[in-house]
């Protein structure tokens, strides 16, 4: 095996290698305190910094990934975002928390599904602000409980053709209005 590798070195500790052996072609740049970045011979490029890192980007930025994409953090992750954030997926979107998820909107807040929308867990729904709060169901609305209570402080209103209330201990037909 013939070794064809230049290394540059400064008197403090940064180096420059620049290594053409045949199959083992990389470019390796070394900051003294440790940091490194490597260009290896498959084409893989690895980056190590070893305190912060920063990124400025003065004009638009697009990153293209062919493969997967995953991002192992140990402390917390903020985006924060002047214009609109928009998530678009040919497949599904899961979001998994060990503890609560939280949205929070000071204008509005959609959610829609063109098929099918399900809500499972322990469910609570407080519905206020002006003065009428609304659930619309453009179909079939099934609720499951084993307990469910409709409690208000004004009147309340359920509306079908041929709503049905029923319970183990009683059963009541809605009219409808």
């Amino acid at each position: 095996l013939e070794f064809r590798r230049v290394l540059f070195r400064s008197e403090s500790g940064h180096a420059l290698e620049l290594d053409d052996t045949p199959n083992f072609e990389r470019v390796h740049l070394y900051h003294k305190n440790g940091s490194n970045i490597e260009m290896r011979p498959d084409g893989n490029v690895q980056q190590k910094i070893m305190k912060d890192g920063t990124r400025n980007i003065l004009g638009n930025d697009t990153k293209y990934v062919k493969g997967d994409s995953v991002y192992l953090i140990d402390g917390d992750l903020t985006y924060i975002v002047k214009g609109a954030v928009t998530f678009i997926a040919e497949k599904d979107i899961t979001a998994l928390s060990e503890k609560s998820i939280s949205l929070t909107a000071k204008s509005s807040f959609n959610a829609s599904a063109t098929t099918f929308a399900s809500v499972s867990g322990k469910v609570s729904s407080s519905l206020g602000g002006g003065s009428c709060a609304y659930t619309s169901v453009g179909g079939i609305a099934t609720v499951i409980s084993g307990q469910a209570t409709l409690s208000c402080s004004g009147a309340a209103a359920t509306y079908g053709g041929g709503t049905t209330v029923r319970s183990e201990e009683h059963t009541s037909e809605l009219q409808s209005h």
